[in-house]
C-alpha cells in the first residue's frame, strides 16, 4: 500500500479488495525513509467506511517484527489445528474397531466436528447419519449423489455437499459431508471417509459367500423340470416363500 495514490476512490478500491480477501487488518509503516510520517486521511476514511482495522506501525518498531509476529501466530494456530486433527483421527481410529463401527464413527465425528455426515447405500437408502442431523439435511444428502454424474469418479462437490463414493466398480455406498468445514474438520474428514469405506468394504466382503450361495440357489430354482418339493426346500434354505 505504500505506493498507493492517497486519494479516496483509490483507497476505497484498495481496502474493498482487502476486505473481500478476508484480511484481519491493514498495517501502515510510518517514519524515517518511508513515504508517510502520519496516516493519510483518505486511507483512514476508507478503512472506517469499510470497517477494516487500520494499524499504524511507528518508526521505532521494525516492520519486519510485525511480519514475523503475524507468521508466528498463523504457524501456531496451524500447529494447534493439526494437533487437534491428529487427536480426532486417533479417536476415530479407536472406535473403528468396535462391534458397530459405522454408528460409532459418526458419533465420534459429531463430538469433534459440527459438520454433518450422512452415509447412504448405492440406491440412496440411509445407512447412518451423525446424531442430531436435521431430517431435511439427511433426506437431501441421500438424494445428492444421484444429481451429479461426476460422483462415480470418487468424490465430487454437489451443491453444499461433498460426496465420496465407496466401491471401485459398483457404488456400494456414498459418504456425504457438509462442504462448509473448518481446517481441523477438513484435515480429519479424509480419515473419516477412509474408515467408513473400510467398514463398508469389509461388510461387503463378509456378505459375499452368502450372496454366492443365494445366487446358486436361485440358479437351481430356475432350472427346467425342478420338482416342487425340491424347489420348496431350496427356497426355505434362503428364507424365500
Amino acid at each position: 500500500g505504500l505506493l498507493l495514490p492517497m486519494k479516496l476512490p483509490e483507497c476505497r478500491a484498495y481496502i474493498s479488495e482487502c476486505a473481500a480477501a478476508g484480511v484481519a487488518g491493514i498495517a501502515l509503516g510510518l517514519g524515517h525513509g518511508l513515504p508517510y510520517q502520519e496516516c493519510p486521511d483518505a486511507l483512514r476514511t476508507a478503512a472506517e467506511e469499510l470497517a477494516v482495522p487500520l494499524l499504524m506501525v511507528p518508526d521505532e518498531t521494525p516492520f519486519i517484527a510485525i511480519t514475523k509476529w503475524v507468521f508466528a501466530t498463523i504457524a501456531a494456530q496451524e500447529r494447534k489445528d493439526l494437533q487437534t486433527a491428529m487427536e480426532i483421527n486417533r479417536r476415530l481410529t479407536a472406535v473403528a474397531t468396535s462391534s458397530a463401527p459405522l454408528p460409532a464413527l459418526l458419533s465420534a465425528w459429531s463430538e469433534s466436528s459440527g459438520t454433518p455426515c450422512v452415509v447412504c447405500d448405492g440406491r440412496g437408502r440411509l445407512m447412518a447419519a451423525t446424531p442430531g442431523t436435521d431430517v431435511e439435511v439427511v433426506e437431501r444428502a441421500c438424494r445428492t449423489p444421484f444429481h451429479s454424474p461426476t460422483v462415480s469418479g470418487g468424490w465430487s462437490m454437489v451443491g453444499d455437499f461433498e460426496v465420496h463414493t465407496v466401491g471401485a466398480q459398483v457404488p456400494l455406498a456414498y459418504v456425504v459431508l457438509g462442504a462448509d468445514m473448518d481446517m481441523t474438520s477438513r484435515s480429519s474428514s479424509t480419515v473419516l471417509v477412509s474408515l467408513i469405506a473400510l467398514d463398508i468394504e469389509r461388510r461387503n466382503l463378509s456378505d459375499q459367500p452368502e450372496r454366492r450361495r443365494r445366487g446358486q440357489v436361485l440358479a437351481q430354482l430356475l432350472r427346467p423340470g425342478i420338482k416342487r418339493e425340491r424347489a420348496q426346500h431350496l427356497a426355505d434354505s434362503v428364507g424365500m416363500t
